[in-house]
């Protein structure tokens, strides 16, 4: 009986198997190329400006103009960043100036002059703490003479109101789904929030310590010394800032500007909850591309290949 060789099928076999592979090889790189190519032709500075400038002659709003120049932040190079601001600020400030030409004069009665105050009061005075160590503030609707607010009417805490009393730390009720806060004007004062929230605007703060549980939107924070914050938001704006340290998970590039010595590690703020919170903002402690803690631009330091002297990495917490 004839023995039949089967040695060159099996070579056959493997070779076809060994053909297959490298062709599923070549197609997965042939790809991931593609794939590559087409991101880096939308991560291109010069089609961002074309859309920008279209957005801008289609008559987008600041904040529309805004959330588009987020998205791309990641990759535009500093200077493209600060003149989409800067043009943001423009619309912004004119804006303002044709809501005065148009806005109606409110007639005046000169006998009644003496007796209408001249500033706004503030109700955040109503926030009157008690002799405890630890205050539960129901936060209440103000305005206030000593903070510049934005247009939009926002809760406001004045932590000056709470200097002369026997407490130092506050945890912020708010009275509202996702509330909007302007924490302004406090010394040697410690805020907690641990609700989701909207947005937060932060000025004129010293050796204070917030700490914020998410917040569903911007963070924008001014002329603050000494001061240490925890902060977990979309996006977070820091100006005229010295010696703080800011421990976030901020979704995209964290931007400084006219600050100095500032410190920047992970948000590590934890209460029971905060984890359902985090998954409500779309926000992630652990997936790098929404934690973007470590990735700050600094608008006054416009060398790409020397990190800015303004601020450090705190990588051993």
């Amino acid at each position: 009986m004839q023995q039949i060789d089967s040695e060159p099928s099996m070579m056959t076999s493997e070779m076809e198997a060994k053909r297959n592979k490298l062709f599923e090889r070549m197609q997965q790189r042939s790809e991931e190329m593609k794939s590559k190519r087409a991101q880096e032709q939308k991560e291109n500075p010069a089609l961002f400006w074309k859309e920008f400038n279209e957005r801008i002659e289609q008559q987008q709003s600041a904040h529309e103009l805004q959330l588009f120049l987020n998205q791309h932040v990641h990759y535009l190079p500093n200077y493209d960043v600060r003149k989409a601001d800067e043009k943001i600020k423009k619309m912004q400030e004119e804006l303002k100036k044709d809501k005065k030409v148009f806005s109606f004069k409110k007639k005046t009665n000169p006998s009644s002059n003496a007796s209408t105050p001249s500033t706004p009061v503030s109700s955040a005075s109503s926030l009157t703490p008690s002799l405890s160590s630890s205050d539960d503030l129901t936060a209440t609707t103000s305005s206030s003479s000593n903070v510049k607010l934005p247009e939009t009417n926002k809760t406001v805490i004045d932590l000056s109101n709470f200097e002369n009393s026997n407490s130092t730390i506050h945890n912020v009720v708010p009275t509202k789904e996702k509330e909007s806060f302007a924490i302004c004007n406090g010394v040697n004062q410690t805020l907690f929030i641990t609700n989701i929230i909207g947005a937060v605007y932060i000025s004129n703060l010293q050796d204070c310590t917030i700490c914020i549980g998410p917040v569903c939107g911007a963070v924008f924070l001014s002329k603050c010394t000494n001061c240490t914050f925890q902060l977990a938001c979309w996006q977070l704006r820091i100006h005229d800032s010295v010696n703080c340290t800011f421990l976030i998970c901020p979704k995209n590039h964290p931007i400084i500007e006219n600050c100095s010595s500032l410190k920047f590690g992970k948000y590590n703020f934890s209460y029971e909850g905060i984890q359902e919170q985090f998954k409500a903002c779309d926000m992630s402690l652990d997936d790098e591309t929404k934690n973007k803690w470590n990735k700050v631009h600094d608008f006054n330091w416009l060398k790409p290949n020397e990190p800015s002297p303004n601020f450090t990495i705190l990588l051993n917490q």
